[in-house]
């Protein structure tokens, strides 16, 4: 028989790490994509079919998705996780 491993309740000091981390990396990933909207020049888009657009935008939202939810269910924090996810 295969001995349980008894799950580890994390200290106080970590579980504040962790959400620490997670409110950072969200700050930053928001700041990152708050300054690339401002700063690429996005007007080339309105030359480009309609259609490739939403096929793309829809492409690249997929992906992030299916990365975030992968991410989630991998991580030792999913709620500090999927909230980072969130944002």
């Amino acid at each position: 028989m295969a001995d349980k491993v008894e799950p580890q309740i994390p200290t106080p000091a970590q579980r504040r790490r962790v959400v620490m981390f997670g409110v950072v990396r969200s700050l930053c990933v928001s700041t990152v994509l708050t300054v690339a909207y401002f700063s690429l020049p996005l007007d080339h888009l309105a030359r480009l079919p309609f259609a490739a657009i939403i096929v793309c935008g829809l492409v690249i939202l997929t992906a992030v998705t299916f990365y975030q939810v992968r991410s989630i269910f991998r991580t030792a924090h999913p709620a500090a996780k999927a909230i980072e996810a969130l944002t």
